[in-house]
């Protein structure tokens, strides 16, 4: 029992339980009514904790809701599938109320006039709380203002306001950021918090635990640009048509980037804004996430994940014919594990740190897309879908939310989680964030830092500062910088004078993994499945060109009107249009059970 504004919890029962379900207040005798589903008992206490009493022995035989006026109990049986009733004193005079075929009782409750209690006034009337209000303990006549979970009080204790110890949910949209709060009790809670300047089209996104500071790539202006999510502000932190996924590693203050032309990994100082690569590949880097709690860069390729050290040459992979095309990575520390969205494979994979096994989360499902980890709740999105899916990370058990009020079938999807996790690590190494190395700083996994150099240079002997030292049959930038030859015209601006992409008559676009990925126009690398699937996934939007042949969707998919898009077939006539062209919403005849309201719209 526990008073309305939160105060003077106390147990009644504490024994002899098992699935109490059904709960009564006798106020006239001041005692608690309950049902046990499991005992099919019904049983009786007072309120202060004495005189605990059987009324019904298994008699009853699953009760599920209860009410309780004058002297009868009445209750809801989901067994014998009635309503009945009983002496609330001794369990005599056993009733059935109502039994009707095909109807099954669940919840029920009493109206009646004398059930109404005039009683003192709330003190809640006319409030000055914003979102909550809750009555002290009789016989005081003051109040407390609550928020909801994501909310905290200002300091005069009356309006609700957001809390920067909290950490936040983003979506992104093509265009847009929102912060969303699905567990929050009543109306879901989403807000804008920032959109993208024009030309835009998000392509990724990351936040991180220690500011309110988020990272994205707007691939329609060719740029990587930083926002405070406190003060919208927006400012441009990188140019180019090179950024595929990035990841931001708050304790070093680096932010590492797929480079699509190299198919490479890349990390970017944000103290100095020098450049080098991280991890180089025969194939494009798929998805990338820095684990701060591990000091570790995990990078997905077809067939692997790779584990990353920085400033070490030695990789552990995890290789796994299930790997398919591992597009989204996401640490949990709760779990100490790896999940990893599989768009090709429909599935969602975890690997748990320090094993050699991928496992199974969750198969035959959509496309991932973009994934989180929040109070050990694992979210997703998949691609042309416009729901947010859940699950426990310690069971599979699928919730979601409709989020078609801010996001259509066209968008492009990513989430991630901004502010200070609970299950976050605060003893993390942050030795770079006091270090004075010229270009690039990597932390030790316990204690100190190791800096580190942009190709074309070497430390000094102070072991801080980099200086020139370019080895032969390299490219020159002709102010002292050099880059590999290969990477001249190749699309990416590595001299800092922009030298090696000038006087470029074909820029030499690295070559995207033929076996399960095709080539943009412009050079960016798609998955091969989503080449004409009627979403616009090339920058340039090159695979949904007109000789598209018409889309063939699989038995649990249902062929939109323009025969360019597949949606889950039970989203057909379910209120909400998932097809670009609202197909899966027309000539819908919906038809209500006896005990529910039909809607005008239908």
């Amino acid at each position: 029992m526990v008073a309305m504004d939160g105060s003077n919890k106390k147990d009644l029962v504490s024994e002899g339980l098992v699935w109490p379900n059904g709960l009564a207040v006798d106020e006239i005798l001041d005692r608690v009514y309950w049902s046990d589903a499991k005992k099919d008992t019904i049983e009786s206490i007072h309120m202060d904790g004495s005189g605990r009493m059987v009324i019904l022995d298994t008699v009853a035989k699953h009760p599920f809701s209860m009410a309780v006026f004058e002297d009868s109990l009445y209750w809801s049986d989901w067994e014998m599938q009635e309503i009945v009733s009983c002496n609330k004193f001794n369990g005599k005079d056993f009733k059935t109320l109502v039994k009707e075929a095909g109807i099954r009782p669940m919840g029920i409750t009493l109206a009646h006039p004398l059930l109404i209690q005039s009683g003192p006034p709330s003190p809640c009337v006319d409030s000055p709380c914003s979102h909550v209000c809750l009555p002290k303990p009789l016989p005081s006549t003051e109040f407390t203002c609550a928020c909801p979970s994501h909310l905290v009080l200002d300091s005069a204790g009356t309006a609700c306001e957001d809390s920067s110890l909290t950490s936040t949910l983003l979506l992104s949209t093509s265009t847009h950021i929102y912060s969303l709060h699905p567990q929050t009790i009543g109306l879901t809670s989403h807000k804008a918090i920032g959109s993208i300047p024009s030309p835009g089209l998000l392509t990724s996104l990351a936040a991180n635990s220690v500011d309110s500071m988020v990272y994205f790539v707007n691939r329609g202006a060719e740029q990587i640009l930083a926002m405070d999510r406190e003060t919208g502000s927006v400012n441009p932190v990188m140019y180019g048509d090179q950024f595929g996924a990035i990841s931001y590693d708050p304790f070093s203050n680096n932010l590492f980037w797929v480079d699509v032309h190299k198919m490479s990994v890349v990390v970017h100082s944000l103290s100095s804004s020098a450049n080098m690569v991280a991890v180089s590949s025969t194939s494009s880097p798929l998805s990338m996430v820095f684990v701060p709690e591990k000091n570790r860069l995990v990078v997905g390729e077809n067939g692997k994940i790779s584990i990353v050290q920085l400033g070490n040459p030695d990789v552990q992979e995890i290789v796994s014919y299930k790997l398919s095309s591992p597009g989204s990575l996401v640490y949990s520390a709760q779990a100490d594990a790896v999940f990893i969205g599989d768009a090709a494979s429909r599935a969602i994979y975890r690997w748990d740190w320090g094993t050699e096994e991928v496992v199974p989360v969750l198969e035959n499902i959509g496309e991932v897309v973009s994934m989180a980890v929040k109070d050990g709740l694992l979210y997703w999105v998949e691609k042309s879908g416009t729901s947010l899916l859940w699950i426990s990370i310690y069971n599979s058990e699928l919730s979601w939310l409709p989020i078609n009020d801010i996001a259509s079938p066209n968008d492009l999807l990513h989430l991630s989680l901004s502010g200070q996790d609970a299950s976050s690590n605060n003893s993390a190494n942050m030795a770079c964030i006091t270090a004075h190395c010229s270009h690039l700083c990597f932390n030790e996994d316990t204690s100190g830092h190791t800096c580190s150099c942009p190709y074309g240079m070497s430390l000094s002997r102070d072991k801080m500062t980099c200086q020139e030292d370019c080895p032969d049959n390299v490219f020159s930038c002709g102010d002292g910088q050099c880059v590999p030859q290969s990477w001249k015209c190749d699309g990416t601006v590595d001299c800092t004078n922009q030298a090696d992409e000038v006087n470029c008559t074909m820029v030499e676009l690295a070559r995207c993994d033929n076996s399960t990925q095709s080539t943009c126009d412009d050079g960016a690398c798609i998955l091969s499945s989503w080449w004409c699937d009627g979403d616009n996934d090339c920058p340039d939007s090159s695979d949904e060109k007109e000789d598209c042949p018409a889309l063939v969707c699989g038995e649990d998919r249902f062929s939109c009107a323009d025969k360019r898009q597949c949606v889950l077939a039970h989203w057909v006539c379910d209120g909400g249009e998932d097809c670009a062209d609202g197909s899966d919403e027309a000539d819908c005849q919906v038809s209500c059970p006896a005990e529910q309201f039909q809607c005008e719209d239908r």
